[in-house]
């Protein structure tokens, strides 16, 4: 792989290749939402579960690095990402949204 040379993080050419300019996203040809590290990605895991309701079966579980555009996409296929999973057994991604519907009722009463 490639890497882009005087940036102070190596970051792979294959990242400005599929850089939409004017979305300001990076795109892939899958049409799958880009994140340009493992650890970005697995943030947007954990914030999908803490934004949204998902049915069972249905929900993003997992990171992988895609073939197509070398970055990483998420996936409700095959094992449970363990960061992910640490949180839900300890409640935290619960917790964490009942404190966002709190402080969303807050914000519209003032």
């Amino acid at each position: 792989m490639k890497w882009v040379a005087g940036v102070t993080e190596k970051i792979p050419i294959l990242y400005f290749r599929y850089f939409n300019a004017r979305t300001k996203m990076k795109t892939c040809p899958t049409r799958k939402r880009c994140h340009a590290t493992y650890e970005l990605a697995e943030e947007a895991l954990i914030g999908a579960h803490l934004a949204y309701r998902f049915g069972k079966g249905r929900r993003p579980v997992g990171v992988y690095q895609c073939d197509e555009c070398g970055l990483y996409h998420l996936t409700s296929r095959g094992e449970v990402n363990s960061r992910l999973q640490k949180m839900l057994d300890e409640g935290e991604i619960q917790k964490q949204k009942e404190a966002n519907w709190w402080e969303g009722k807050f914000r519209k009463r003032h």
